[in-house]
């Protein structure tokens, strides 16, 4: 189990790490190749982004060959196919195309917060001022809501969000004002430690979430 804590003042959530398939309508962060049916594509501040759903991001540090995966350069039709095949199959049939041991289960994970993100933006009048929200494992796997295509150099693991999260396990961390990259100007960070806990095999690993203001 992941048990994550959320400064909300809600009850603790816990995410279920059992090895399912992503949903067959689970996002990839490369909106630029998805068609107006797969979703409503905008312009948030200077990035692509939707509203339709959280995306996926998997950093280079995700494959088992990073190196090859920088030398292709971003991510082709087929490749992004494959993934997303890879991640949703429910037959264990497809081949991993070149993943690392642990990315499916991540990816699954933290995909389950994709509907309770989408519900707070909906309903909750604190979105104005929420940026987006990311979730990212040490595997190098991310999601964010509002959907954003990222740079291929993109790593959540050396992000300061990530890094002051994990060096404050427990402890909800907000970080003075910094340009953002994005394009939404000046913005603080408030980041927190998710736990998995109860699965022996997997250890005790941190990941770290993220919501910029």
């Amino acid at each position: 189990m992941v048990v994550a804590w959320h400064d909300s003042g809600l009850p603790r959530r816990r995410l279920s790490r059992s090895v399912r398939p992503l949903p067959p309508t689970a996002l990839f962060h490369r909106l630029d190749l998805l068609s107006p049916s797969e979703a409503r594509v905008c312009r948030h501040f200077n990035q692509m982004a939707t509203l339709d759903g959280s995306t996926l991001f998997l950093s280079v540090g995700s494959y088992v060959s990073p190196l090859s995966q920088l030398a292709s350069g971003v991510e082709s039709l087929g490749a992004v196919q494959s993934i997303t095949a890879y991640l949703s199959d429910n037959t264990q049939l497809i081949a991993n195309p070149g993943l690392r041991l642990g990315v499916r289960t991540d990816a699954t994970a933290l995909y389950q917060i994709s509907d309770f993100w989408k519900k707070q933006h909906e309903d909750s009048d604190l979105s104005k001022y929420i940026v987006r929200r990311y979730a990212a494992a040490s595997s190098g796997v991310a999601i964010m809501y509002p959907g954003t295509l990222l740079d291929r150099s993109f790593d959540p693991r050396s992000q300061s969000w990530y890094l002051s999260a994990l060096s404050n396990p427990g402890r909800v961390v907000v970080s003075p004002p910094y340009l953002d990259p994005g394009g939404a100007g000046y913005i603080t960070t408030a980041s927190h430690t998710v736990y998995q806990v109860g699965r022996k095999a997997y250890g005790n690993k941190a990941n770290a979430g993220h919501h910029g203001y």
